[in-house]
């Protein structure tokens, strides 16, 4: 059931809500939702976990807080939403192929330098069809500016220690494979 998972990721009781809709109302990016905060958290309680995954909701929440803050039962949604995101990854529910393809890369960038870089990034996600060459030549000036500026770096360096961060996703895998089992 999709209340039970997002509650044990999340440490959110989505149960708890009674939807006043202060964190909707409060929502920076509701408007470009397919269901505000408050109607979400109605389709976890109901548990129509199909709708909930596949609704772009969790994936354009801005991580502002706003929602937690107004909420009278002390809920945050962002935390819903970050466990909603994880859910949907392990099940390979994403809204379109530019948001599989980013996280992948993210992933790929936190694991071999610990940082991410969006100057390689770029040439990543466009060499793996994120981006197509419209959009890529309309945020090309852009790009050129921030970069002659030195607000994106040419190399990646590793963090040190990256191999404890190495460490800390291997156990993470290790565990959902537990929680699997």
């Amino acid at each position: 059931m999709i209340a039970e998972e997002v509650s044990k990721i999340s440490g959110e009781n989505p149960f708890a809500c009674f939807q006043c809709g202060d964190c909707t109302g409060s929502c920076p990016v509701s408007f470009a939702m397919d269901y505000g905060p408050r109607r979400m958290i109605h389709l976890i309680q109901l548990n129509l976990e199909e709708e909930v995954l596949k609704a772009n909701t969790h994936w354009l929440c801005a991580s502002c807080y706003n929602c937690t803050y107004r909420c009278p039962r002390n809920i945050s949604f962002t935390r819903i939403s970050y466990a909603l995101r994880n859910i949907s990854v392990k099940r390979g529910i994403y809204p379109n192929k530019t948001t599989k393809i980013f996280y992948e890369i993210f992933l790929d960038h936190m694991l071999k330098y610990g940082r991410f870089n969006e100057g390689i990034f770029v040439r990543e996600f466009v060499a793996k069809g994120g981006k197509g060459l419209k959009e890529l030549l309309r945020d090309i000036n852009l790009g050129l500016k921030l970069w002659k500026k030195g607000k994106i770096p040419k190399d990646v360096d590793k963090i040190d220690k990256l191999d404890q961060i190495k460490k800390i996703y291997e156990a993470c895998v290790k565990e959902e494979k537990e929680d699997k089992q």
